[in-house]
């Protein structure tokens, strides 16, 4: 009798289980390939924005410590290579708003979303820091002049023939003495505790004088260790440098005479001295162990600093003269307020100048004196200070010299 054949049943349910894993593996997979990438993708935007917020950060600070566009313009992009990213865009809005924007660009790895055809993002994240700039200056009560020396020694300040404004604090840890003043001293005229005021033939405006109950220490002091910050030099009298050297009006120095030159720079073992009708090069000058001198110059406006164990500024009818910032010439420091330092004791002898002279002129171990001025911004500070013939000056150094200054501390912080 012939086996009968069962008929085909579709109730068979033999293997199925196999596909519907495969399915699902396939599925899990897929989404868990997914998940891997998007979470990759998160995290690369945190990155981008984390080297954003950095790199806007730094900018602002560099700012806020005085910096220049110039001079910052590299460090938002350092520090977005220092986050791991190969590129940012620095955009400054100075000085109105004093803001920053950065903004850095990454790509999402892509390890398998691709192969569902899902494309990896490129994200562009944007960073706003603000900032406050560093001030040396100030609004009201600025100084104009001061002196540290004791009057113990004879040191303090005098003034005659003040026939202009001298408009600052005039502040003495010594004597202060004034006489012939047609002029107009404001807003205030301090000398030293146990010192002496002296005062004959003032027909101008002089404040009510104020004796100081202590001292005070030097509101910018440019020596080492003190609260300003000492810019390097940038040409040094030495034996290597020793020759007579030219300019073409104001460009870089030469050891032969260009034509069209204007002016010169005979430099010795030890001194450096200058002179001529043109620009003189933005350069911080030292002689430290020598003389740094401007003589018979009638050049128009000059940027440079002067550092030397003498000063002297002798026949100066050109300028202003102005302190050697980056802004003039990038080898210069930034944020630079510092015009002339004598390192030495003696006189720095600031001559007769009929242009003016702007920015810190510090002798803290000499006397400065000062045959004729007629103009100019800044801050006269040394042991003693002797001035004639004033037709006006500005000062710009630290407020309410006489309880030691002030001054403000640059600010920085993230907005966006």
């Amino acid at each position: 009798m012939a086996r009968q054949r069962k008929p085909f049943s579709i109730r068979h349910e033999g293997g199925q289980s196999l596909v519907i894993v495969v399915l699902a593996m396939t599925v899990i997979l897929a989404m868990a390939a997914v998940a891997i990438d998007v979470s990759q993708w998160y995290a690369t935007r945190h990155q981008a924005q984390v080297a954003a917020d950095s790199a806007a950060l730094a900018g602002a600070n560099c700012m806020a410590a005085g910096g220049t566009t110039t001079s910052c313009q590299s460090i938002p992009g350092t520090y977005a290579s220092d986050n791991g990213q190969s590129s940012s865009n620095a955009q400054f809005n100075q000085p109105a708003a004093g803001e920053i924007t950065v903004t850095v660009t990454a790509k999402g790895s892509n390890f398998f979303a691709s192969s569902l055809g899902i494309s990896a993002p490129t994200y562009t994240q944007k960073a706003i820091a603000v900032w406050t700039a560093h001030q040396t200056t100030c609004s009201t009560d600025c100084g104009a002049i001061f002196a540290g020396g004791s009057c113990g020694s004879g040191a303090g300040i005098t003034l005659s023939s003040i026939t202009g404004t001298i408009n600052g604090a005039v502040v003495s840890d010594g004597n202060l003495s004034l006489s012939s003043i047609s002029g107009t001293l404001t807003p205030e005229t301090d000398y030293g505790p146990g010192c002496s005021y002296t005062a004959s033939g003032v027909s101008g405006h002089v404040p009510q004088q104020k004796q100081l109950s202590a001292t005070v220490p030097y509101p910018e002091d440019w020596r080492s260790g003190g609260n300003e910050t000492l810019p390097a030099c940038t040409f040094t009298a030495s034996s290597s440098t020793a020759g007579t050297y030219y300019s073409a009006s104001g460009g870089a120095w030469s050891t032969s005479q260009p034509s069209g030159s204007t002016d010169t720079m005979t430099v010795t073992s030890t001194n450096i001295t200058i002179g001529g009708s043109g620009p003189i090069p933005a350069e911080v000058y030292c002689a430290p162990s020598g003389t740094a001198e401007i003589s018979s110059f009638s050049g128009g406006a000059s940027y440079m600093t002067l550092i030397g164990e003498t000063v002297i500024l002798r026949s100066v009818s050109g300028g202003p003269l102005s302190p050697c910032t980056s802004a003039q010439n990038s080898s210069c420091p930034s944020g630079n307020v510092l015009l002339m330092y004598q390192t030495g004791g003696g006189t720095m002898n600031l001559g007769s100048i009929s242009g003016s002279i702007n920015g810190t002129v510090f002798a803290p171990n000499a006397t400065i004196s000062i045959s004729s001025l007629s103009g100019g911004t800044g801050f006269i500070e040394g042991n003693s200070v002797t001035a004639s013939s004033i037709s006006g000056y500005v000062g710009n150094g630290p407020s309410n010299i006489s309880t030691g200054g002030s001054t403000s501390t640059g600010t920085d912080s993230l907005y966006q």
